[in-house]
């Protein structure tokens, strides 16, 4: 454990990282404070350049009432936006026991009054990252390349630095600013488009004002400088904030892990990846446990969004005698010739260092997690996707996508027909034939590989190969459907395999 737990609101608190919390709602509003002057500034000078004088306040007006919108949206929608955008989608216990056991773990290591959502995203690019999603609830997204590579103790270090960045209050101050950061570059672009593509601007320099004075002209190049370098100031406090919190949840997550060699292990595998990310832009990036390949956090301005991974590394990597925030203080300040002066002196003063455990024995290979190598981690893929997997007695499982039309299937194989879930409650919706609700069904597996059982309410549920419990809840009406284990056919010669 990492403290004393310390139950207030709906997310547990750990004593000893009280004052990073305090520390992190202070830059919280420093930050509102200094995006809002920004977006008003813009706001104003915007307001002038298309209205005269009388328009400073009506764009200060419209900027703070945008800042207030925005705001909203960053505590209720900022994460659902950030999913909708990445194509995320969530992971259930029957899709990927092992996974949902590593972060439930973690979770329980941190004292967190519950674990966070998982979601997976479909991205050769191997990262993860940690998102605040309102109501005291946390996501935790991990791409298919970060499970395709990792093995147990690697995943476990990956997850406990996301569990860490939530402990610490990381993820609601970044959440926050992603979203005010992507509202004032959305913002800034407008108006940079309406100056070079529009006209209003260019009647007013030419209207009877000029030969009032040359400072009506003034705040047309005023805006443009504004619009220019208000994103790019906001961008740098967004990066300032999260580099050193980087550090801190590597230390939070040898504290959770006690095996800082599985960390490290995982940021060399994902720094030494060259596949560039999916859901790589300036909001997004500074949130991902290593910078994105190519990725900075200013486009073509340059300046990275992350501290150097191999400082990280070797960090880490360092600690092989003892574990805990005195013992990654101090390796830090060895490595990176600086203070630690994101570690509190109280939180330093009620640490406890601790030796590290030994390695996994057990599941110790690479993609742990992606549910058996390239193919297992396609079919993963696929149930996320609400793809029915329809195995045969002959071995042979066909994957039918969600859009399939047809109620019946041939199996490839031996001919026999497969009825096809999606497919059945399409026609059941069309044809307005009534549901059969029954109090509880029993479905008899007929493999060892993946399956799909359709719920009495339709809903399509997914077992994978390492699904092991006896009742699988539906997440649509709650009804509970009893799973019996396959019976080895004796007379069976064929062996199972996967279209």
């Amino acid at each position: 454990m990492v403290g004393r737990v310390e139950r207030g609101g709906g997310r547990t608190k750990v004593r000893g990282l009280w004052s990073l919390i305090r520390e992190n709602r202070r830059r919280s509003i420093l930050l509102l404070f200094t995006l809002w002057v920004g977006l008003g500034l813009l706001g104003a000078l915007t307001g002038m350049a298309w209205f005269g004088r009388p328009g400073v306040w009506l764009g200060a007006g419209a900027a703070s009432l945008l800042w207030l919108v925005l705001i909203f949206l960053a505590r209720r929608q900022g994460a659902s936006m950030i999913l909708r955008m990445s194509g995320a989608r969530p992971v259930e216990a029957e899709h990927q026991p092992q996974l949902l056991n590593v972060v439930a773990e973690m979770a329980l290591a941190a004292a967190l009054s519950e674990p966070p959502q998982t979601y997976i995203l479909e991205d050769d690019a191997p990262n993860a990252f940690a998102i605040d999603a309102g109501s005291e609830k946390t996501c935790l997204v991990v791409t298919s390349g970060l499970l395709e590579i990792l093995d147990r103790d690697e995943l476990q270090g990956v997850v406990a630095h996301e569990v860490g960045h939530i402990l610490n209050d990381d993820v609601r101050l970044m959440t926050l600013a992603g979203t005010l950061l992507g509202g004032i570059v959305l913002v800034a672009d407008v108006f940079l488009q309406s100056v070079l593509h529009g006209r209003r601007i260019g009647r007013r320099i030419s209207s009877p004002l000029v030969s009032r004075g040359w400072w009506t002209l003034l705040p047309v190049p005023l805006a443009l400088i504004c619009s220019l370098l208000t994103p790019i100031v906001a961008r740098f406090i967004y990066v300032l904030l999260r580099k050193e919190r980087e550090y801190l949840a590597d230390a939070t997550a040898v504290r959770l892990t006690r095996y800082p060699a599985g960390l490290a292990s995982a940021l060399e595998k994902i720094a030494a990846s060259t596949v560039p990310a999916v859901l790589a832009n300036s909001v997004v990036a500074p949130m991902f446990i290593v910078q994105p390949v190519g990725m900075s956090s200013l486009g073509n301005l340059g300046g990275d969004t992350h501290p150097p991974v191999r400082d990280r590394i070797v960090i880490l990597r360092s600690l092989d005698r003892s574990v805990g925030l005195r013992s990654y203080r101090k390796a830090f300040q060895k490595v990176v010739r600086k203070a630690a002066t994101f570690f509190a002196a109280d939180d330093l003063a009620q640490a406890e260092d601790y030796a590290p455990r030994e390695p996994s024995t057990e599941n110790a290979f690479p993609g742990y997690a992606s549910g058996g190598g390239r193919r297992g981690l396609r079919d993963l893929l696929r149930a996320v996707n609400a793809h029915a997997f329809l195995p045969c007695v002959c071995g042979l499982t066909v994957k039918v996508p969600p859009v399939a039309r047809h109620a019946i299937l041939a199996c490839p194989r031996c001919g026999r027909e497969l009825a096809v879930p999606q497919a059945l409650r399409v026609e059941e919706a069309e044809t307005g034939v009534p549901e059969q609700a029954a109090p509880r069904q029993v479905y008899h597996r007929i493999g060892a590989g993946w399956e799909s059982v359709v719920c009495t309410c339709g809903n399509l549920m997914q077992l994978s190969p390492a699904f092991r419990g006896r009742l699988v809840q539906c997440k649509k009406c709650g009804a509970a459907t009893s799973v019996l284990p396959a019976t080895p056919d004796p007379n069976e010669a064929v062996p199972p395999e996967r279209a």
